[in-house]
């Protein structure tokens, strides 16, 4: 494929990925302003459906050099835009809204922003050719959201050692966590983007979800966002695992 053509595909996908993403974000928004949603049931669900989303897109990509910085300019345009309403420079107050837990303009540069910078950063350097980086974003954004939702509902016992956290929240990030990355693993491993496969990740998966959850539900939120304590932690024990265990 020559470069007009790799060019040409990647600028199409780099279109088709931001239109999913604004109308994705935009109909939460609309709901949200109907009073369909909640703020919170908002907040959440464009946590646990933006990633997940984007990272469906990348096949759309070429396997050209500039594939993956094509797809990183998505959320990249997504954080300047919230760090423009976070100024003042933009209006979008249903925006602030969708993503901020109490309609502060400068929460959107604290959780929000870091969630965007932890997909920019995992596109960059995990891209298509490491499961690792889905097994991150499928942390943050299925484990991590899940847990919110399912706890604050269904979340009576909590943690002996974290008042904020329940037991059945932290059941619900170990499992939604672990099985939507079995899932993307698979179907990625199934394009043929990399060897491991879901079962053979296995050990890595359900390791990695268990300790991500148990950073999860430890009392530090307060001082670290865990749009960063998850990710870090899930990078760190899955590339672990996966050099312990000879996974290719």
């Amino acid at each position: 494929m020559d470069v007009y053509a790799l060019t040409l595909r990647d600028a199409s996908a780099t279109l088709l990925s931001g239109v999913l993403a604004f109308g994705l974000v935009k109909s939460l928004e609309t709901l949200a302003a109907q009073k369909a949603l909640t703020t919170l049931e908002c907040r959440k669900i464009v946590h646990m459906s933006t990633g997940p989303l984007f990272v469906l897109t990348w096949p759309l990509f070429s396997a050209g050099l500039i594939a993956r910085w094509c797809a990183a300019s998505v959320p990249f345009f997504n954080g300047v835009r919230l760090i423009l309403i976070a100024s003042g420079a933009m209006q979008s107050e249903a925006t602030l809204k969708a993503v901020s837990r109490f309609g502060s303009r400068q929460e959107l540069l604290r959780g929000p922003l870091l969630y965007i910078a932890i997909v920019i950063s995992v596109t960059l350097l995990f891209w298509r050719e490491s499961p690792i980086g889905l097994l991150v974003l499928c942390l943050m954004c299925g484990g991590d959201g899940l847990a919110d939702i399912v706890g604050r509902r269904y979340g009576s016992a909590k943690l002996p050692f974290n008042h904020s956290k329940s037991w059945v929240g932290s059941l619900a990030m170990f499992t939604g966590g672990g099985l939507l990355s079995m899932t993307y693993i698979a179907l990625f491993h199934k394009l043929g983007y990399f060897a491991a496969s879901a079962y053979s990740m296995m050990p890595v998966i359900w390791t990695t979800s268990l300790l991500a959850t148990i950073v999860e539900a430890l009392p530090i939120h307060q001082r670290l966002d865990d749009n960063l304590t998850v990710p870090l932690v899930s990078a760190a024990v899955g590339q672990l695992f996966m050099q312990g265990l000879h996974i290719a």
